[in-house]
């Protein structure tokens, strides 16, 4: 693993870890600001625990403004290295690629002969099936199949897929 693949999972494992605690700060702030409404709805005035309990709510936003600079910070330097990283293999695509165009005989298929077994023909009608097992492609899924007609009853005969 190079040097620059390990600062790139450190700086993934750094931003996780910043999303997360982001989270939770949002999730405290919310209920803090929920048991700050009903303080005000219910008009105990300001208490020394609605002192503490705002002090609290701006200390948060305060942390969130920080975890938000370092975030934008570690996205940046996380860019960067990508970036050099994409330009460092696309010289060696381009480098690999001028080498490769010049080889002779590159561009020679082979193709292989056909079967020597000819292509089953299609029966629709299961009328002019033959009495013995053969090959066939089904109308329906169009995969060859084989199949057999069995005198089920003396009106029409059935078609069995095996």
């Amino acid at each position: 693993m190079t040097s620059s693949d390990s600062e790139v999972k450190k700086i993934s494992q750094e931003l996780k870890y910043i999303s997360l605690k982001r989270q939770q700060l949002l999730e405290r702030k919310k209920v803090q600001c929920i048991f700050q409404e009903l303080r005000n709805r219910s008009e105990f005035g300001q208490t020394e625990e609605a002192v503490s309990k705002q002090h609290e709510i701006d200390s948060i936003d305060d942390k969130l403004k920080q975890l938000t600079e370092r975030k934008a910070e570690l996205q940046n330097n996380l860019d960067s290295i990508l970036n050099a990283k994409e330009k460092n293999n696309n010289k060696e695509v381009s480098f690999t690629s001028s080498q490769t165009t010049g080889v002779p005989g590159f561009n020679i298929f082979y193709v292989e002969a056909p079967p020597a077994i000819p292509a089953p023909s299609v029966i629709l009608d299961v009328e002019k099936l033959p009495p013995c097992p053969c090959r066939t492609q089904c109308p329906e899924c169009r995969q060859f199949i084989t199949t057999e007609t069995l005198p089920l009853s003396a009106v029409s005969p059935g078609w069995c897929v095996l």
